[in-house]
C-alpha cells in the first residue's frame, strides 16, 4: 500500500482480511509510512449489526485487531473497543442473565468470559424498566468469574430478562 490516505464506498467488499457484506460501507484508509497507519469503516444498514463504526491500527508494522466505537451489543457476542484502560484495550460484552432471583436472594450466572485482567464497569437493565443500580434495592455486580444479581427486597417488578453490559480488560494484551 502506498504512503497515502485513500476513502471510498461499496456494499460488499474485503478489508484487511474481513469481509463485509450488506449495507453500504466508507472506508477510509491512511499510511504514512511502512510502520503506521490505520483503516476505518463505517457501516450503514447493515443487517447484522444495525450499522457500527471500526477501526484497525497499524502499530510498529503490525495490523491491531478490529475495534469499535460505539459496539451495537448483540447479546453475547464479545467487542474490543477504542477505550484504553491504563493503557490496556477494553472489551465489552451484553450478556442475558435470565431472570432476577426471588427477593433476599442471589443468584450467580458464569459470564464465560476468559482471561479478564481487570473488571472496569457494568450496568444492567430489567425488562426495560428498571436499571441498575437500582434506588431502592437491588445490585448486579460482575467479577472474573460470574455476574452476580442480587434481589434484595424487591417484589412485584418485571419477571423480564436481565441484560447486563460489562466492560474489562484482558490479561492477552
Amino acid at each position: 500500500m502506498p504512503n497515502d490516505s485513500v476513502a471510498y464506498g461499496c456494499v460488499n467488499m474485503n478489508v484487511m482480511g474481513t469481509t463485509f457484506t450488506g449495507g453500504l460501507h466508507l472506508i477510509f484508509l491512511s499510511k504514512s509510512d511502512g510502520n503506521y497507519g490505520f483503516v476505518e469503516r463505517n457501516s450503514y444498514s447493515d443487517g447484522n449489526e444495525g450499522g457500527d463504526r471500526v477501526r484497525k491500527i497499524l502499530l510498529a508494522g503490525v495490523w491491531q485487531p478490529w475495534e469499535h466505537f460505539d459496539p451495537p451489543f448483540m447479546i453475547g457476542t464479545e467487542y474490543r473497543t477504542t477505550e484504553r484502560y491504563f493503557g490496556r484495550p477494553v472489551y465489552c460484552k451484553a450478556i442475558n442473565v435470565g431472570t432476577m432471583p426471588t427477593a433476599n436472594t442471589v443468584k450467580l450466572v458464569a459470564h464465560d468470559i476468559s482471561n479478564i485482567a481487570q473488571c472496569i464497569k457494568c450496568f444492567a437493565n430489567w425488562g426495560g424498566v428498571v436499571t441498575f443500580p437500582y434506588r431502592f434495592t437491588g445490585v448486579v455486580t460482575v467479577d472474573r468469574t460470574n455476574i452476580s444479581l442480587d434481589s434484595g427486597s424487591i417484589v412485584g417488578l418485571p419477571s423480564a430478562d436481565v441484560m447486563v453490559c460489562f466492560y474489562y480488560t484482558k490479561t492477552t494484551d
